[in-house]
């Protein structure tokens, strides 16, 4: 007995008995069957059309900064703000800037390193430096896309802004002796000790021996090798000077820095004559330079020297003195507009302290010297101090006790003086036979 199904029912008729390959065909066939029937069931297949392309980008040029300030100011920098613009295609802009002295012209003005941009709409600043103090400079910036100088493009130039340095603040004045400390900068030392003779220390200096002679000294002071520079006495040389002295260059005297330290041991034998006015004599007096700096960088030969003398000031701050003091000799610089060229910073000391005179004594003194040059032509803002034997004996601050507006103090501001000389010359000739004595010299700047 066999079963049926309908012909269209999806289930194949079993035979009671059949054989395995027949049976097998007719599941393959029927499963064919089957699958067709249910694919035409199925949902038909939607195709979408593709999405439209996004919106071209559009390229323009840079925007402006228009908001361009100064944000601050000290003696050699100054810092601008403003607000960072789209280059044009959506992205940060780089900037270039550009500055000058007094009015700005964009063509001839010193630009700096260009600037990055990081974020459009964010606060920027970036710090000018290299500038010279208590001067007017007028900043300037334009935006821009692209490789400068190779493929820019930019925006427009934004608002000009202008701004003065502030006034470089000398170092504190110093109210005790200085030393040598801890970072300073040692430019020339010499204790003489490391000569065996008098020719190898005068191979070692340039020299100069007119009346008079220079020799190492190992006698006169016990355990110590000193300079001794002894004077002949010749009268009245009238325009001719007695040059006794030593000279060489220090080691970085093209240093900018402001601030200078200078010290000495130096004797003078019992009686020492550091001032004397002859008669008849062209020159007239016999003072000049105890130690003098001078400025390689200066065409009309200026110094820095330290003198003992009675000569007043030119223009006079403190009047003639009438009796021997120490004073400051200052060759100010090219372009001062005070009056004078060679100005004399003095100051009187009373007689039995440490005057001249007082200590010419036959024993060693120290004179410690501390400099600091004027940030400016004729700002006004240098310090002379002197101190001898720990006692300070010139104070200057660069005020002028007869005007205000007259500032004598050192105003070079390209270098300290190089080469040094010691003990340098005397005017007209040494008013008698006489010996002076040098050690330790040690000049130094401060960073």
């Amino acid at each position: 007995m066999s079963a049926t199904v309908p012909t269209q029912s999806p289930f194949v008729t079993v035979p009671d008995k059949m054989e395995f390959d027949t049976f097998s065909d007719a599941i393959t066939k029927r499963v064919d069957d089957l699958t067709a029937r249910i694919l035409k069931l199925e949902m038909p297949i939607v195709v979408l059309p593709p999405p439209p392309p996004p919106p071209p980008i559009v390229v323009t040029a840079p925007l402006t900064v228009n908001d361009l300030t100064v944000a601050s100011v000290t003696p050699n920098t100054i810092t601008l703000a403003f607000t960072e613009v789209d280059d044009g295609s959506g992205k940060p802009a780089s900037y270039e800037i550009r500055y000058a002295a007094g009015t700005l012209s964009w063509s001839t003005g010193t630009a700096i390193p260009s600037l990055v941009g990081t974020t459009i709409g964010a606060k920027r600043t970036i710090v000018v430096t290299g500038l010279v103090p208590v001067t007017s400079y007028q900043f300037q910036l334009v935006s821009y896309r692209g490789v400068l100088n190779v493929s820019a493009m930019f925006g427009g130039l934004s608002n000009v802004v202008s701004a003065t340095t502030t006034m470089l603040g000398p170092p504190p004045v110093l109210s005790s002796e200085p030393k040598v400390l801890p970072g300073d900068i040692i430019a020339y030392i010499d204790s003489f000790e490391s000569y065996v003779d008098t020719a190898s220390l005068l191979a070692a200096y340039v020299n100069k021996q007119s009346h008079g002679t220079i020799i190492l000294n190992t006698t006169q002071f016990t355990g110590r090798k000193v300079v001794e520079f002894h004077y002949n006495y010749d009268g009245c040389l009238g325009a001719y000077d007695a040059d006794i002295l030593l000279e060489r260059p220090i080691v970085g005297g093209s240093w900018t820095g402001r601030e200078w330290f200078v010290s000495f041991e130096a004797a003078f034998q019992p009686g020492y004559k550091f001032w004397w006015s002859a008669g008849g004599c062209s020159r007239g007096n016999a003072s000049k330079e105890l130690i003098i700096f001078r400025d390689g960088n200066n065409v009309t030969g200026g110094r820095i020297s330290l003198l003992a003398n009675v000569e007043s000031a030119n223009p006079p701050i403190y009047g003639a003195l009438g009796s021997l003091g120490w004073n400051v000799t200052i060759d100010m610089q090219t372009g001062s507009v005070k009056p004078g060229f060679s100005q004399i910073i003095k100051q009187h000391l009373a007689l039995g302290i440490k005057d001249p005179n007082a200590i010419a004594d036959g024993l060693l003194h120290r004179f410690t010297m501390h400099y600091v040059k004027e940030s400016g032509i004729d700002v006004g803002d240098g310090i002379i101090q002197l101190w001898i034997d720990g006692i300070l004996v010139i104070d200057y601050n660069g005020a002028d006790l007869a005007s205000a507006s007259y500032h004598q103090t050192w105003t070079r501001t390209n270098d300290f003086g190089s080469p040094i000389q010691f003990p340098s010359v005397l005017n007209g000739g040494a008013p008698q036979a006489q010996s002076q004595w040098w050690d330790n010299i040690v000049i130094w700047h401060r960073p």
